[in-house]
């Protein structure tokens, strides 16, 4: 079995795949005062209440944004699965050409959803490009390519990150819960706020979709897939313009899953069960 491991600036995503199947993830807070051992308590009790023993782990792939718990998790990890983790870099093999300057800033899992983009829905033939909007912390869009062109992309807050700097900085506003209201043009300051966090929100990424799909395929918008992931986005998929094609809420353990295939291609690919 594989371990995927997404460590992000919120939380760290834990992905056990039988196979081409995700088993089962599960997720701790990306908290950097945790020691290594506090993390394999954690981690290693998770790991047994899905039924999984340590000796089943036959191979480790880790992405991370997050420097300070990449070595703790990673150390953990080694210690008690006794297996060297696979880091994720801008120096992977992912057989993409990154046009980013300079490559190292590029962050890993960036780099994770634009690879698995490229494998699961551009391997086809039936796009010519891809879009993926990743609504986490900080919501990232990449620009990808059939031909393993990785053009750049976006960096915006996430929806989390502005509610919190917009309460904080106007003592007025209350926050409210994150729904959205019938009409764009609210009568009272709780319906005026959701109105303009999610639908301000949706017109936002919609609007550089549009701008990053023209830019991408001008003459065909149509040859352009748009893939969505992470927990933010549910809450505007529905308003957005132009829609998502796709939205793929395990787009990034995926891709560590193919990236470890393709960096070790000796993992056996089996579907055993989980006991």
């Amino acid at each position: 079995m594989l371990l995927a491991v997404n460590i992000g600036n919120t939380s760290t995503t834990f992905g056990v795949f039988a196979g081409e199947r995700l088993a089962t993830r599960f997720r701790l807070r990306s908290e950097q005062r945790r020691s290594e051992g506090e993390w394999a308590a954690l981690f290693l009790s998770l790991l047994w209440e899905q039924g999984i023993a340590s000796r089943d782990i036959s191979g480790i792939i880790l992405s991370s944004v997050v420097p300070p718990i990449t070595s703790l998790v990673s150390e953990m990890l080694e210690r008690h699965l006794e297996k060297d983790p696979i880091i994720i870099s801008p120096h992977s093999d992912l057989g993409l050409t990154l046009k980013y300057n300079p490559t190292d800033t590029l962050g890993s899992d960036r780099l994770v959803n634009a690879f698995a983009v490229r494998e699961l829905y551009l391997r086809s033939g039936n796009y010519d490009h891809a879009i993926v909007v990743d609504g986490g912390t900080a919501t990232t869009m990449e620009a990808v390519s059939t031909d393993g062109t990785h053009h750049g992309g976006v960096i915006l807050p996430g929806i989390g990150l502005s509610c919190d700097a917009l309460f904080e900085r106007a003592s007025q506003l209350a926050s409210v819960e994150l729904r959205m209201p019938e009409k764009v043009i609210g009568t009272n300051t709780g319906e005026c706020l959701r109105s303009g966090i999610l639908n301000g929100f949706a017109a936002q990424i919609g609007g550089l979709i549009v701008r990053i799909r023209e830019e991408l395929s001008a003459s065909d918008p149509d040859r352009v897939i748009i893939v969505g992931t992470g927990g933010a986005l549910p809450r505007i998929s529905e308003y957005l313009t132009p829609r998502l094609n796709e939205f793929n809420k395990n787009l990034g353990l995926e891709g560590l899953r193919l990236a470890y295939k393709r960096l070790n291609p000796t993992l056996v690919e089996t579907d055993e069960a989980v006991v």
